[in-house]
């Protein structure tokens, strides 16, 4: 539940599902890690696959995927079983230049792998998985569409570390 701010911690804190934040090679501006978000509503989808609702991303943009996972209870099922997206969803996000992902799932891949997660990596965008209650943040918005602005503002900075994740606190504001 959001505060008298507006704010909603999206920090999953469940014993080996933390939330974490994958980070490019290189040096990150801070200003990378916060800005106008849209959230995809995916929920249902085991296979996340390109569709015109894609389309209201622009360069520069954060696009968050809500697909549920983090409210199943039993956490076996959680790391075993989740969505994932596919290469033409990973082509349109590297193509259009999304600079930050976000998923409420334990990774954009099919359990085991990590194709798509490298995919973006090397193309310089940051990935962040194991989110949480974006069921809220969902309940609040109206749809999106192209040329509106975004409904939310996202702030998920790294701890640092000299690994490619890093624990994150994510937090969203309802603009």
């Amino acid at each position: 539940m959001s505060d008298e701010y507006g704010l909603l911690d999206l920090t999953l804190q469940r014993k080996g599902f933390e939330t974490r934040l994958w980070l490019p090679e290189g040096d990150l501006p801070l200003s990378t890690f916060c800005g106008a978000a849209g959230i995809l509503d995916v929920r249902g989808d085991i296979v996340i696959d390109y569709n015109k609702c894609c389309e209201v991303f622009d360069a520069g943009d954060i696009m968050l995927l809500y697909t549920g996972e983090s409210e199943m209870r039993d956490p076996d099922v959680y790391a075993d079983s989740y969505s994932y997206l596919t290469d033409k969803l990973v082509d349109f996000i590297i193509e259009r230049g999304i600079r930050l992902v976000g998923i409420d799932a334990p990774g954009v891949d099919i359990p085991g792998e990590r194709r798509s997660l490298d995919r973006l990596l090397d193309a310089g965008i940051s990935v962040i998985e194991n989110l949480t209650h974006l069921s809220e943040a969902v309940g609040a918005m109206a749809p999106i569409s192209h040329g509106e602005p975004f409904a939310f503002e996202l702030f998920a900075f790294p701890i640092p570390c000299a690994d490619r994740h890093a624990l994150c606190r994510a937090v969203l504001r309802l603009l």
